[in-house]
């Protein structure tokens, strides 16, 4: 039969409302599925995920160049799962698909044709994720990559990846948050980067991520790959369970330790940047110290002046520098306001380089 072209690695973990709707996706693929090798990995599934998974390959396993189906006892971490995967795979290039990620018909074609025509120094390749339901920041990201070739900051979810990048720098980091998913996405594309690699998502090719798969089950009868949003409550509601939930995630010892990893696998001067954001974020501190303790002391104004005027120029660096990552002239509004978010949010996540954090070993 000769080696596959590509490998699908497909980790899986009590998915049944949405497993379905992922293995459809892939069966409708344009691509001959005669050069498609199908692996799925379940992280020990108490639900019916194994069931749907089984039933799916009895009928369509044909269709493929080869199918595997890897049961772990239990969950130890989607980096295990893919490299598992990846381990069982023959194919010249590697799909790491997530359980929530819908592909469309032209998706892996359209990923395999941009990661073809590529320069070498690309390691994969990434469609733009419509996110359901859709939070004001997924829109904001969705205005400003949609129709473009941008850079990625993680290697993930739906990514098509060069085997010779994986023979390169390795497997996922499966001490990051076994037995839950931690910053190995991110910390993967530092040391794709640190060997001078870069990713990039294509604006024009879109999957559908459902971040809410029991509300996706409720609407399946009625809806429409475009039409993927929710009421505007229920969407205010979700925005603000996530940033509670990610301003909570910087006391977890495991986002500290995924977080320290994905900066020391770096390249320097990106190593250099997550410092002058914590930097920043002490002077600004200071300042804000400096200024209540003057009001009751009446501190000469000539000491606040130098603290306040680096605390402006750093704050004014790092948000240009923000800013030209997320620069899109088609969507003004969505790049500044987006910018200002994601910088503040990058500060705050700097202050945990400033936390010790001790080593910890991988599941067994």
């Amino acid at each position: 039969m000769g080696q596959p072209l590509i490998s699908i690695v497909l980790t899986t973990f009590n998915s049944e409302d949405i497993i379905s709707d992922v293995l459809d996706a892939i069966v409708k693929q344009s691509t001959p599925l005669s050069n498609v090798e199908l692996i799925t990995i379940d992280g020990g599934s108490k639900d019916r995920t194994i069931e749907i998974i089984r039933d799916f390959l009895e009928k369509c396993s044909s269709l493929f160049h080869s199918t595997k189906l890897i049961i772990h006892d239990r969950n130890y971490g989607v980096s295990k799962a893919r490299n598992d995967g990846i381990k069982a795979s023959v194919g010249k290039y590697v799909l790491v698909l997530d359980h929530d990620v819908i592909m469309r018909e032209s998706t892996l074609a359209n990923l395999l044709r941009v990661l073809e025509k590529s320069p070498p120094n690309v390691a994969a390749v990434m469609p733009l994720h419509l996110t359901y339901p859709e939070s004001v920041l997924d829109r904001w990201v969705k205005l400003i990559r949609e129709d473009r070739v941008t850079r990625a900051s993680a290697i993930t979810s739906c990514a098509l990846i060069k085997r010779e990048v994986i023979d390169r720098i390795g497997f996922y980091d499966e001490t990051l948050g076994p037995p839950f998913t931690m910053g190995e996405d991110m910390e993967y594309y530092a040391r794709a980067k640190s060997r001078g690699y870069e990713t990039l998502i294509i604006g024009f090719e879109k999957v559908l991520h459902i971040t809410d798969e029991k509300m996706w089950k409720e609407k399946k009868d009625d809806r429409k790959f475009s039409q993927h949003q929710v009421r505007a409550r229920k969407r205010l509601l979700g925005v603000l369970r996530r940033a509670f939930a990610a301003v909570s995630s910087i006391k977890s010892f495991s986002y500290r330790y995924a977080y320290k990893k994905y900066v020391a696998s770096l390249p320097l001067l990106d190593k250099l940047k997550w410092y002058a954001y914590s930097a920043t974020l002490l002077f600004m501190a200071l300042l804000i110290t400096v200024l209540s303790i003057s009001s009751i002391s009446s501190i000469h104004h000539q000491f606040m002046q130098p603290i306040a005027l680096i605390s402006l120029v750093a704050c004014l660096t790092l948000y240009i520098d923000t800013l030209r990552e997320n620069w899109s002239p088609k969507a003004l509004y969505a790049s500044l306001a987006y910018s200002a978010v994601a910088l503040a949010w990058r500060m705050l996540r700097s202050t945990m380089l400033l936390t010790p954090v001790s080593v910890r070993k991988p599941a067994n």
